[in-house]
C-alpha cells in the first residue's frame, strides 16, 4: 500500500510539473479570487486570506482584474475531503470573516446569507458536474433541503486552480437545515428533543480512520463485523452537553432496537419523515452512487413538538456517482445501491441495516412506486427536465472545462475509481 501511495504521488508530482501555463483572461462563469498573504493552507485550523468574488450575472463576461463585486473580505480557509485529500486540486472549507476572525455572514452568488460555504475540487469527476446535478435532482424533488450549487472558476495566489463548484455547507439554518436551535441550557423537556443532525460517513484523523462518537448496537450484515459509526454535526461534539448526548445517542439506539425488532413495519412511521427517506433513495439510486447510505450520510431530528421524526438527508458527495466507480458494481447501470452490502460485504463501511427492513415492508415499497411514478410523469422528474439539466451545465461549462483540463490534463488518464478513461 505504502509504495503505491508514493507511486500515487508521484504522478501526481509529474501531471502538476507538466501541465501547459493556463492564464484566465476571462469568464462567463463567477471568478473566485484567494490570496493567503502568504500563509499555507492545512488540512486545519483555518489560515486567515482574503477572498475576492466577480459576478456580473448570468451570461455576462468576468474578468480577473474587475473590481470585486459580489464578496471583497477577509475569510478562513483550510483544506476539506477524505479520499479526495490525495489529489493535487483541492478542495476547500471557507469561513467569510471580519478582520478580528469572528463570523461574517454574506449572501454570494444569489445563495442565501451565511458564514460556511464549501468549494468542492472536480477531479476524478472529468464531466466536473456530478455533484452539482445530484443536488439540482434532489432540490427538484422540493421535500427537504439539499444544498444549492454554483460553478466557479479559481485564481489562488495569482495561479489558476481551475472549475470549483461553490455550495453551501450543510448547517443548522432557517434558508438550510431549518430545525430549532438547541442551546447549551436546553437539557430537559421538549427543548432537549431537538434539533440535532448526525452524521455517517469516514472517521478522522487520521484520514480514512474508521470511527465516530457512538456506534450501532447491531452488526449491519448478519455474521458479519460493521456496525454503523454516528458522528455529531450539529451541534458539534464539543458544544453539547452531557445530557444533550445521553438523549441522542439514546433516540438512535430505541429506533434501531424499533428497526430490529419483529414488528417494525407496524412502528418506523412513527419514528421516521418517510416522505424524505422515499426521495433520498430515490436520488441514492437514480443516480447510482456507490457511497450511498454508507457514506456522507446525514440525517436530522427536530423538537419533538415540531414533529421530531428521524428526517433523512440532505443529500451530499456524489463525485463517484453516475457510473464513476470501478468497484462494487458502480459503474453499471442495473443493480441497487441499497444491496451494497451483497455485492461488497467486505468493505469497511457498510449500509445500515434499517435500509434493508425498510425494502422488507410492502408498504414502503408501494410508497416508493407511487412517489417514482408521480415525479416521472410530472415535470419534476420528467425526461425533459432531467435532461436539460445536464444539458444546461454541459453548456454552462463547455467553455471553462477547456481552461480546467489545460490546468488539470486528466482526459485519457486514470483517475481513481474511474470506470471509464476517454479521451
Amino acid at each position: 500500500m505504502q509504495k503505491k501511495l508514493t507511486l500515487l504521488v508521484f504522478f501526481w508530482a509529474l501531471v502538476v510539473t507538466l501541465s501547459p501555463a493556463q492564464t484566465l483572461q476571462q469568464s462567463h462563469l463567477p471568478l473566485v479570487v484567494i490570496n493567503t498573504q502568504g500563509r499555507t493552507i492545512q488540512d486545519g485550523p483555518k489560515v486567515m486570506a482574503r477572498m475576492g468574488i466577480v459576478d456580473h450575472g448570468s451570461g455576462q463576461i468576468n474578468r480577473p482584474g474587475d473590481p470585486f463585486n459580489a464578496y471583497d473580505g477577509w475569510i478562513g480557509i483550510e483544506y476539506r475531503g477524505s479520499s479526495s485529500s490525495m489529489y493535487p486540486k483541492r478542495a476547500y472549507s471557507i469561513e467569510l470573516r471580519h478582520p478580528d476572525s469572528t463570523d461574517r455572514t454574506e449572501s454570494l452568488l444569489g445563495m442565501p446569507e451565511e458564514s460556511d460555504w464549501v468549494m468542492i475540487a472536480p477531479l476524478n469527476d472529468k464531466t466536473l458536474m456530478r455533484d452539482a446535478l445530484a443536488c439540482l435532482f434532489a432540490r427538484a424533488l422540493g421535500s427537504t433541503y439539499a444544498p444549492r450549487v454554483r460553478h466557479c472558476e479559481v485564481m489562488l495566489n495569482g495561479t489558476y486552480q481551475g472549475v470549483y463548484l461553490f455550495m453551501e455547507k450543510i448547517k443548522r439554518n432557517k434558508n438550510r437545515v431549518a430545525i430549532t436551535k438547541l442551546d447549551p441550557d436546553d437539557t430537559e423537556g421538549d427543548e432537549l428533543t431537538g434539533g440535532y443532525i448526525l452524521r455517517i460517513d469516514k472517521y478522522g484523523p487520521p484520514p480514512g480512520q474508521i470511527g465516530g462518537h457512538f456506534q450501532s448496537q447491531y452488526t449491519n450484515i448478519p455474521g458479519g463485523w460493521q456496525r454503523t459509526w454516528f458522528q455529531y454535526h450539529y451541534p458539534e461534539e464539543e458544544d453539547l452537553q452531557p445530557a444533550q448526548k445521553s438523549y441522542i445517542r439514546q433516540y438512535i439506539r430505541s429506533f434501531e432496537d424499533m428497526m430490529y425488532g419483529p414488528s417494525f413495519a407496524q412502528k418506523y412511521a412513527d419514528w421516521i419523515d418517510v416522505d424524505s427517506w422515499t426521495d433520498y433513495l430515490l436520488v441514492q439510486e437514480l443516480t447510482k452512487n456507490t457511497d450511498a447510505y454508507r457514506l456522507s450520510t446525514y440525517f436530522y431530528k427536530d423538537r419533538d413538538s415540531k414533529g421530531g421524526k428521524l428526517v433523512m438527508g440532505p443529500v451530499w458527495d456524489f463525485n463517484i456517482a453516475f457510473g464513476m466507480a470501478n468497484y462494487c458494481a458502480g459503474e453499471q447501470h442495473v443493480g441497487w445501491i441499497k444491496d451494497f452490502n451483497l455485492v461488497c460485504p467486505s468493505d469497511g463501511w457498510v449500509v445500515p441495516f434499517w435500509w434493508d427492513k425498510l425494502w422488507q415492508d410492502a408498504a414502503f415499497r408501494r410508497h416508493l412506486v407511487a412517489r417514482w411514478r408521480t415525479v416521472r410523469s410530472t415535470p419534476v422528474w420528467s425526461d425533459k427536465r432531467l435532461f436539460s439539466m445536464i444539458d444546461s451545465l454541459t453548456n454552462l461549462l463547455r467553455e471553462p472545462q477547456q481552461r480546467n483540463f489545460q490546468r488539470w490534463p486528466v482526459m485519457g488518464i486514470y483517475v481513481w475509481p474511474n470506470a471509464y478513461i476517454g479521451p
